[in-house]
């Protein structure tokens, strides 16, 4: 009498472990910065613990003006705009988890395009290396493309309709934070010995910031088949 509801629990125990799933990919919370950095992730369910599949991230515009970390910690005075160039993102992983249940793991192979953020700032005095100077300023900051190993953490929730929600965030932990190449646009005249002094202040602060670690923040909806 117990065969049947056996079998009908072993095929739902199949349906829920092994399978693909393809979705969609989100990589800015929206309130935030104002924007979504729409992408795609594909993946293959190997069992309940196991999955293996990728993450892709297009390119995105943000205006992140008083919330931009970078921009505070330039250390000028009278900030105007701040306006970021995301590039593409990926990654290819597999997510390893004690239960399906419990939060998972991520380790792969991570990608970033060339990120740059251009912060410009009003007339003002800026202190700049060992002296004041007196006017606007506009600072490009840029991280170089790279392909570095990830290790993250994550949760995936599957709903008995096929339909599932994720989300996970992935850093290069292995590697320091890139120095960041510095341009600086202004009409005033500032000593190169005050911009030496400037730009080492300003990369302390940038490789302080974890969030400029290469990385990708997926929050998304898929649907297994």
């Amino acid at each position: 009498m117990s065969s049947v509801p056996d079998a009908e629990a072993q095929t739902n125990s199949k349906e829920l472990s092994t399978y693909w799933e393809m979705g969609i990919s989100f990589g800015e919370i929206p309130i935030m910065a104002g924007s979504f950095k729409p992408g795609i992730s594909v993946g293959y369910h190997v069992n309940r613990y196991l999955y293996l599949g990728g993450i892709y991230q297009i390119t995105d515009h943000i205006s992140r003006n008083d919330d931009s970390f970078d921009a505070k910690n330039l250390g000028f005075n009278n900030l105007q705009s701040s306006r970021e160039r995301v590039a593409p993102r990926a990654i290819l992983h597999a997510r390893l988890r004690p239960h399906q249940n419990l939060p998972f793991v991520s380790l792969g192979i991570l990608s970033n395009g060339t990120d740059k953020e251009t912060v410009t700032f009003g007339d003002a005095e800026h202190h700049i290396g060992q002296n004041s100077y007196q006017g606007p300023i506009t600072v490009s900051i840029k991280r170089k493309r790279a392909i570095r190993p990830a290790l993250g953490i994550g949760y995936h929730h599957q709903f008995k309709n096929g339909w599932s929600l994720s989300t996970e965030w992935s850093f290069d932990w292995f590697n320091p934070v890139p120095a960041p190449q510095l341009t600086y646009t202004s009409d005033i005249d500032i000593q190169q010995r005050d911009l030496e002094l400037k730009t080492v202040e300003i990369e302390r602060e940038f490789r302080d910031n974890v969030h400029n670690r290469y990385h990708i923040f997926h929050l998304g909806m898929g649907y297994r088949f």
